[in-house]
């Protein structure tokens, strides 16, 4: 219509126009563009926040797509803020977008948050995900946290490459404990010079 033509669209339409080109962006795997125009849809006013949700959850994921993994965190912080339910999507997420920054400790609290929104849910931890935080606890040296992984791998999954770890991870923790006792004999004995020793 002549309304149309002179750019006088409405929010609606605006927001489906924009909506219809990122998926079109998307479908050509031209992410960038597909970014462009989610981000044109937030321009918007008067979203109801159901499109909001939405919008933001594509923006994060195109973010982590285009490996811009400091600008997905943010995205996905902004997207539990306003989510109206939780959703452990969005929590495993965050881990593996820490997990490629290295910064394996910031990953640990929301993939423990993805644990516990899958168990309320009834639902079952994929293995991969018991994966991902067993190597950020080996990574970070946390032997025990890492034992108790493997340990919980085991129960529920029942494979031998676990197996095998767990009795890799409880020799190692076995020899801090006796490198422990031994270090105690010692300082009893009045063997170590000083505190370092």
């Amino acid at each position: 219509s002549e309304m149309n033509a002179k750019g006088q669209l409405n929010n609606r339409d605006k927001q489906l126009l924009f909506l219809f080109l990122a998926n079109l962006d998307q479908m050509e795997e031209n992410y960038e563009g597909a970014l462009a125009n989610n981000l044109e849809i937030l321009k918007i006013p008067e979203l109801n926040p159901e499109v909001i949700e939405q919008t933001w959850n594509q923006i994060a994921s195109l973010y982590y797509v285009l490996e811009r993994y400091r600008d997905a965190i943010k995205a996905f912080d902004t997207l539990n803020e306003i989510a109206l339910e939780p959703n452990d999507v969005i929590y495993i997420r965050l881990a593996y977008a820490y997990y490629q920054l290295e910064e394996y400790a910031n990953a640990i609290p929301p993939l423990m948050r993805n644990f516990e929104l899958l168990r309320a849910q009834g639902e079952m931890i994929p293995k991969n995900s018991y994966g991902l935080l067993r190597a950020l606890y080996l990574t970070l040296e946390d032997f025990p946290k890492a034992y108790q992984v493997v340990r919980e791998s085991v129960i529920l999954y029942n494979d031998p490459t676990d197996w095998i770890l767990l009795a890799q991870l409880s020799a190692q923790l076995e020899k801090f404990a006796d490198q422990a006792s031994l270090y105690y004999a010692a300082g009893a004995g009045g063997f170590l010079k000083s505190s370092n020793d």
